[in-house]
């Protein structure tokens, strides 16, 4: 497990950040949805990293990933 890892392990469900949104522009509340685990033969194949950290827009409901957003 990787340090970002474990720290987004540990980041309750609903746990709001601020930061800057790219689809509509806007500084806003993030809100953390939780982790997508990919399967390791699709890690394998494309590249991806094991685990996504999802967080979506407060303004626009766009979801995005860590380290998209800068938190």
């Amino acid at each position: 497990m990787t340090r970002l890892q474990s720290h987004y392990e540990d980041t309750p469900v609903n746990d709001t950040r601020s930061g800057y949104c790219e689809s509509c522009g806007q500084e806003v509340e993030f809100t953390y949805l939780g982790a997508q685990r990919w399967p390791q033969r699709l890690v394998e194949l494309t590249g991806v990293p094991p685990v996504t950290y999802l967080w979506v827009c407060g303004c626009c409901s766009t979801t995005t990933s860590i380290p998209k957003v800068d938190l």
